[in-house]
């Protein structure tokens, strides 16, 4: 009998982790799930003894399933602490570990995606969100700058990007406090509204299952001609203040 495909995911506990770990259970694969905390890197160090665990290897992870709720200025340390740092721990800690032909899945948020890449999202409109903004953004591009090293260990990396979330915390929170930006957000979609959080973990899913080159992203929600990644940041310091 053939090993289970194995995932660490992150975020488990609800909205795009939760349901990407059902929709990967369901397709077979053996779940290894961390919930947000900063605070406890034991919680890694006990993920990464079950990882090794497992004779085949892990077949892929899935970083950023949960964004940060929190936005006051005060918590941008923190915020990269969470969205930057600490991913960048666990792939450390998991490289070793991945399999040949593995995959890493990072999650962002379209305004998160372009911050720093155009001016679609003026500073003012993103309000207390730019925070959370700003460390996604330096997160995907701290992976990114990792593809050679990626590519040198056969690992492919992929980058799944959301136009807001429908349901989610962080976007109910937006609608109450911050409606031109949420306006703004819904000018770049697709169908006129929010995707859901089982539209992106399914997205999510097909990008783990399927035969894709690395440094793919994957947009959902957003109109075709928002799908353009540019090739180099406009005038922000990854890490800068």
């Amino acid at each position: 009998m053939a090993e289970r495909p194995v995932a660490v995911v992150t975020g488990t506990s609800r909205d795009v982790g939760k349901y990407v770990a059902l929709g990967l259970g369901q397709a077979g694969w053996s779940i290894l799930g961390l919930y947000r905390n900063p605070q406890h890197e034991s919680d890694q160090e006990g993920i990464i003894r079950r990882v090794r665990a497992f004779k085949g290897g892990v077949k892929m992870s899935v970083l950023g399933a949960n964004l940060l709720d929190e936005n006051t200025p005060d918590l941008i340390e923190e915020a990269r602490e969470i969205n930057v740092f600490a991913q960048l721990r666990l792939v450390d800690k998991l490289i070793d570990n991945l399999a040949v032909g593995g995959k890493i899945v990072y999650l962002n948020s379209y305004p998160a995606h372009r911050f720093g890449l155009s001016q679609e999202f003026k500073r003012e409109l993103l309000g207390d969100y730019i925070n959370t903004a700003q460390s996604h953004f330096e997160g995907e591009q701290a992976l990114r700058s990792r593809i050679p090293e990626f590519t040198e260990r056969d690992i492919r990396l992929a980058i799944v990007v959301g136009n807001g979330l429908d349901g989610t915390f962080v976007t109910r929170l937006l609608k109450l406090g911050n409606k031109e930006f949420v306006s703004q957000m819904l000018s770049f979609s697709e169908l006129g509204y929010f995707p859901t959080v089982m539209d992106m973990a399914t997205s999510v899913v097909k990008v783990i299952r399927g035969n894709y080159p690395t440094g793919r992203t994957e947009y959902v929600g957003l109109a075709r001609r928002y799908q353009l990644y540019p090739s180099r940041p406009l005038g922000l310091e990854l890490f800068g203040g």
